[in-house]
Order: structure tokens, then sequence, then C-alpha cells
């Protein structure tokens, strides 16, 4: 009996889901026990270019995606997550300054409203919160490891990523891809060069 073109691809669907749930259980299982996720950085490339997503905060408040800024950030954080506290307390909180001072506005994407920070939580502190975003987006950037973070330069072209938590090199590197695309202060009072 021939199967219908459907049916044939049920069992890929299957093995495809099973994979996806032992990923998932893995990471939960290690992070429980305290065990950091390798990090990996992902290098700028291709032509990739990607307007800020649009979604609704935490209030049901829409916020419009689109292009026309001179850069953006997505951080991809889970409530009461150590890692993302601790980042938020380091190398992140120093990131997150240097990018409010480029005027860069940054996006906190929970994984869902279930998962949302607490106002006091986001870094920095005028964040805006997206609990629901494109699938899409979501799909691009594999946000599966909490904290993963998403720099985009003013055309909308990834400058600089990193899944897990950043150290002192990954600021380093962060800034490094932020100078190359010609990004300066624009707050004022915050005239010179980057740190």
């Amino acid at each position: 009996m021939k199967l219908h073109p459907s049916q044939q691809m049920l069992p890929r669907i299957v093995a495809a889901l099973s994979i996806v749930d032992a990923a998932l259980f893995i990471g939960i299982v290690l992070s429980a026990r305290g065990i950091r996720p390798v990090a990996v950085v992902r290098r700028p490339g291709g032509n990739g270019v990607f307007a800020r997503p649009a979604g609704f905060t935490p209030d049901g408040r829409f916020i419009p995606g689109g292009k026309g800024l001179a850069c953006w950030a997505a951080r991809f954080e889970i409530d009461n997550c150590e890692f993302c506290q601790a980042d938020d307390k380091g190398d992140w909180g120093r990131l997150a300054g240097v990018l409010a001072k480029l005027g860069c506005p940054v996006l906190v994407l929970p994984p869902g409203r279930s998962a949302e920070l607490a106002e006091r939580e986001l870094v920095p502190r005028d964040a805006i919160q997206e609990v629901y975003i494109s699938m899409d987006f979501v799909k691009q950037f594999r946000l599966t490891i909490a904290p993963t973070t998403l720099i985009f330069g003013p055309r909308g072209e990834l400058l600089w990523s990193k899944q897990g938590e950043l150290g002192a090199e990954d600021y380093a590197a962060a800034l490094s891809s932020v100078r190359s695309a010609g990004l300066t202060m624009r707050r004022a009072g915050d005239a010179g060069s980057l740190p």
C-alpha cells in the first residue's frame, strides 16, 4: 500500500521533534545542576538584514517593529535564570550601558508571558520587554539558551552575538564590532570615543 505524501513525512517530523525535546531536556537538566552551556559566538556573515521585531509588552501594548535605528540589541532572558542575573551585574550590564549611550534600544525577549522579567530586573532599566514576537525571529537566531545577546547595526545587519553569559573577552569583541560599524555616542554629555 502506498502512503500519502503527508504520511510519508510523519516519521521525519516525529524524529525531529524527539531531537528538539531531548535537547531542551538536556539544557534544563544542565541548567538545574548549575552546569553552564557551551557558549558560541556567532560572527556576522552573509547579507542578512533584520528589522526589529514587532511584538507585545507584558501589559498588552503593541510595539511596532521596523528599521531606521542607528543600532538595536535583543537579549533573550528567563526570569530567575542565575546566569542571566550574574550577567546583568557583570559584562552585560557594562555593555548595556555603552549601548544606551549609543542610543541603541534594547529588547528583552523572554520565552513567553509566564517567563517575563519584573521591571526591576530589566537591564538596562529602559529596556523594552516583548513577550510575544514573531516566531520567525526566534527561529532565525535559535533563541533557546538564556542568556543570548544580539547586537544589530544601522542597516539591520547582525554585528555581534553570543549564546551564554558574557565574559571580558566577549565585552571587548562586542565593542570592537560596534566600533567597526562606525557607531558613535549620541546622548548629550557622552561625546567622545567608546570605552
